[in-house]
């Protein structure tokens, strides 16, 4: 697991300005989809991280969650345009709250 926690790390970093301890995620599903062409050679694991800070998450500057923000993950089912990665996430993501 050392590996997949380095990797979602990475991600953290490059995504947020700060953000809770990797090590504390807990992984919940695996996304397999295989009918798009980036489904087709990515395997993807959902974690879910409690966000224990004050303030609200902050996306860094250029990534694409600057425009968007932060949804609930009903919101993401719900609204036409996500990618279908996103929205197996956010799906996986609604059954376990």
């Amino acid at each position: 697991m050392p590996t997949v926690l380095a990797a979602l790390h990475r991600e953290l970093g490059e995504e947020l300005l700060r953000y809770p301890v990797a090590e504390m995620a807990r992984p919940k599903v695996w996304i397999n989809e295989q009918d798009s062409s980036v489904g087709r050679v990515h395997l993807g694991l959902v974690f879910a991280l409690t966000w224990n800070f004050t303030e609200l998450p902050m996306p860094r500057a250029g990534e694409g969650l600057k425009g968007i923000g932060f949804m609930n993950p009903a919101d993401i089912t719900e609204e036409a345009g996500f990618e279908a990665w996103s929205v197996l996430a956010a799906r996986a993501l609604e059954s376990f709250t």
